[in-house]
């Protein structure tokens, strides 16, 4: 439980990247949205949630200088290409209870992310 709660706050902390375009480059060179695509396996919900949440933020997100908008498009292309991605969000969809309001959220951004 400790270590989902550590894994959850360094979820929500890359949540913050769409307030700082300027580190897109970064993200795109660690590669973590391998790792995002990864986690969205994980057994528990609210890693999930905050996966996808972190997901949708990243590749809705309005990013005003060219050069890295045309790196980000293509990152997130590349990422869309992985069949393994969309398989993980649709079975989301399928494990997720839209009744539930916080999964219903997740829902929601999964559909934003197709």
């Amino acid at each position: 439980m400790e270590n989902e709660a550590a894994l959850n706050e360094l979820i929500t902390k890359l949540g913050s990247i769409s307030a700082y375009p300027e580190l897109i480059p970064d993200f795109i060179e660690s590669r973590l949205m391998r790792l995002l695509v990864v986690l969205l396996e994980h057994p528990n919900e609210l890693i999930v949630g905050e996966v996808i949440e972190v997901i949708c933020e990243f590749v809705t997100m309005d990013i005003e200088d060219d050069d890295v908008f045309e790196r980000h498009l293509r990152y997130c292309l590349d990422t869309a290409q992985d069949k393994q991605f969309f398989r993980t969000l649709l079975r989301n969809i399928g494990r997720l209870d839209e009744n539930d309001v916080d999964q219903y959220e997740t829902v929601y951004r999964i559909l934003r992310i197709v």
